[in-house]
C-alpha cells in the first residue's frame, strides 16, 4: 500500500495525475473527442436506434465493468493509472471515473431522446462543460460555495447557447424561435454544470439539457 501511495504522489508532483483545479487539457480534449465522435457516429452513420443502445451497452459495458474492477484490484488500479495518468483526477483514484456517469447517460440519451437530441445533449456535455472550466479556473474570481466560478458559468452558458442555435438551425429542428430555444437549453446546461444538487455533471449536462431542449423545441419549434 504504501508504494502505491508513493507513486499517487510521485505522478500528483510530476503532472501525470491532475486535480479538478488544473487546467488538465488533455482531460479536456479527450472528453470533448469522446462526446463529438459518438454525437457523429450516432447522428450520421449509426441509423439504427437499436445498433446504438447495443453498442454503448456492449463497450460502455465493459469499460464500466474495468473501471469498477481496478478499485477492488491494486495491481490493474496501478496498470490503469499508468495509461491514462494524463486524464486521470486525484479524486478518481480510489473512485470511479467520469467516464461511467458519461456512458450512462449516453445511453439514456439515446434510449430516451430521438437521435437529433441525443446528439445535441452529446455536445452540449463535449463543448460546454471544458469551456466553464478552463474559464473557471483561468479567470473564475467570483465563486460558488461549491467552487464553481460565476465566469464559469458564464463560459458554459455562451458555448451552450451557440452549440444549440447551430445545431438546431444546421438539423432544421425548428423554424422559428430559435433563440428562445437556445436559451432554454443553455440555461438548463448551466444549471446541470453547477451541480447545485451532487450529481456528477458528465450525466446532468447531457440528461438536462438534452431533455430541456427537447421541451423548448416541442414549444416553441
Amino acid at each position: 500500500m504504501f508504494s502505491f501511495e508513493y507513486t499517487l504522489r510521485r505522478k500528483l508532483q510530476t503532472g501525470r495525475v491532475t486535480t479538478r483545479n488544473q487546467i488538465q487539457l488533455f482531460r479536456k480534449l479527450y472528453h470533448m473527442l469522446n462526446g463529438a465522435a459518438l454525437a457523429f457516429l450516432y447522428l450520421h452513420l449509426i441509423k439504427s436506434h437499436q445498433t446504438a443502445l447495443w453498442l454503448i451497452g456492449i463497450g460502455g459495458g465493459f469499460v464500466i465493468t474495468a473501471d469498477l474492477l481496478r478499485l477492488y484490484y491494486q495491481p490493474l488500479n496501478r496498470f490503469v493509472l499508468k495509461l491514462t495518468g494524463p486524464i486521470t483526477r486525484r479524486e478518481e483514484i480510489h473512485t470511479y471515473s467520469s467516464m461511467v456517469s458519461f456512458i450512462i447517460a449516453s445511453f439514456i440519451a439515446v434510449l430516451v431522446f430521438p437521435p437529433a437530441i441525443a446528439s445535441l445533449a452529446l455536445l452540449l456535455l463535449a463543448f460546454s462543460d471544458p469551456a466553464a472550466s478552463i474559464i473557471g479556473i483561468l479567470y473564475g474570481e467570483e465563486k460558488f460555495h461549491n467552487g464553481k466560478s460565476l465566469q464559469g458559468s458564464l463560459a458554459c452558458f455562451a458555448v451552450a447557447f451557440i452549440t444549440i442555435l447551430i445545431f438546431v438551425s444546421n438539423q432544421h429542428l425548428a423554424s422559428t424561435n430559435f433563440i428562445s430555444i437556445a436559451f432554454v437549453g443553455a440555461l438548463a446546461t448551466t444549471v446541470a454544470e453547477l451541480s447545485i444538487i451532487k450529481v456528477d455533471d458528465n450525466f446532468s449536462i447531457p440528461i438536462l439539457g438534452g431533455a430541456a431542449t427537447w421541451l423548448a423545441l416541442a414549444l416553441l419549434g
